[in-house]
């Protein structure tokens, strides 16, 4: 038996029921307690959809359910719905033992843009999931202020010498917590973080360190940075000289536009 959609339909479907969500919040809200796992997580997604900030206390109680899926979306829902008393009651899940939860945790806190979130994500930038490790460097880069400027430097110039005590884990994790961070400094645009990026241009370790502070400099557009990238041409290694030749390309466009 075939199934024919309809797109235009299907496509009204979704909008009327996206409208029905956001204008009954209380419904969703009540939904969060169905015995049917499925049910609370759809009512989860419909509330941070609807960015109903009247649901967060009720999300918030919501972070307790059994089911992972629930509590992925859940938090997911408070990130999205963007008010800040969530922070604390985020800021846990980060340290979860289900890298989907802690995955979860470490995107909400970056859309809620607060530093109150920045010292989770800095311990997330040590967690054993490469992709969590990049979802936490993104998320600090999305974080106004100091605080998370601060935290991005210090890993980013952590010397390697203090970490010969650690574990290999600890000593990989931050030598790829340096990738993830050189491409968070160019995302900040802070000019203090031009600094560092040089540093790490030149210093870095890995050779993929070196390439994302290349990649990074040249997202920044400042065509100051142009004689720093052309001596970076002279690493001994192709994939450094490759993303820096990309990166001068970039800026000499900028400068010629």
């Amino acid at each position: 038996m075939r199934i024919v959609c309809c797109a235009p339909a299907f496509g009204l479907a979704v909008v009327l029921l996206g409208t029905a969500c956001s204008g009954q919040p209380k419904g969703a809200v009540r939904d969060l307690g169905n015995d049917d796992p499925s049910v609370r997580s759809d009512a989860a997604i419909h509330l941070g959809q609807a960015r109903s900030k009247e649901a967060v206390d009720a999300l918030i109680a919501a972070l307790n359910d059994q089911e992972e899926s629930v509590r992925v979306n859940v938090i997911r829902a408070l990130g999205d719905v963007g008010d800040p008393k969530a922070i604390p009651a985020i800021v846990p899940f980060v340290g979860d033992f289900l890298s989907a939860v802690r995955m979860a945790a470490c995107q909400a806190l970056g859309a809620l843009r607060d530093p109150r979130g920045v010292p989770a994500l800095e311990k997330a930038l040590y967690d054993g999931d490469e992709s969590i490790r990049v979802v936490a460097a993104r998320a600090l880069g999305d974080v106004p202020g100091p605080e998370s400027l601060e935290v991005l430097l210090r890993v980013a110039l952590r010397d390697e010498s203090a970490l010969r005590a650690e574990s290999e884990m600890v000593r990989a994790n931050a030598a790829m917590a340096k990738v993830d961070l050189s491409w968070a400094l160019g995302s900040l645009g802070d000019r203090s973080g031009m600094a560092t990026l040089r540093t790490l241009l030149f210093k870095g370790d890995p050779e993929d360190v070196r390439a994302e502070a290349a990649i990074a400099l040249g997202e920044l557009g400042d065509a100051s940075e142009l004689p720093v990238l052309e001596r970076a041409l002279a690493d001994k290694m192709g994939l450094v000289r490759n993303r820096v030749a990309e990166a001068i390309d970039k800026l000499k466009g900028l400068k010629a536009a």
